[in-house]
């Protein structure tokens, strides 16, 4: 009766960590995404890490729908992956821009008109 009281306390306990799990990904791939929008990674021609940043926006609009019907673990699972893209295009496109910005060190600033 006892080992049983504790299965039921348990169950209980852990029952709500489902949308706490997702919270703590879905802002971290926010976040992430983001940052690496801040520098350059993007779905444009011209932009950096372009199929980081797909594969991580992709994800995350995948998790909101999964969310949305209550299936927390397929939402954790997309979001961790949303993540993890998410990261790259941020590490991608850091590099990339500083990278880019070392070859334009010699040549004179372009006057606007």
């Amino acid at each position: 009766m006892k080992t049983r009281a504790i299965i039921v306390l348990c169950t209980l306990l852990f029952a709500g960590c489902g949308p706490i799990w997702y919270a703590t990904k879905i802002l971290s791939a926010k976040k992430h995404i983001a940052a690496a929008k801040e520098n350059g990674a993007g779905r444009g021609e011209n932009d950096f890490a372009r199929y980081e940043i797909t594969y991580a926006e992709e994800h995350l609009k995948k998790a909101e729908e999964e969310v949305a019907k209550a299936d927390y673990q397929a939402a954790i699972d997309c979001a961790a992956a949303a993540d993890e893209y998410g990261k790259k295009a941020q590490e991608i496109a850091v590099r990339l821009k500083m990278e880019s910005g070392r070859m334009d060190v010699g040549a004179p600033p372009e006057e606007e008109e």
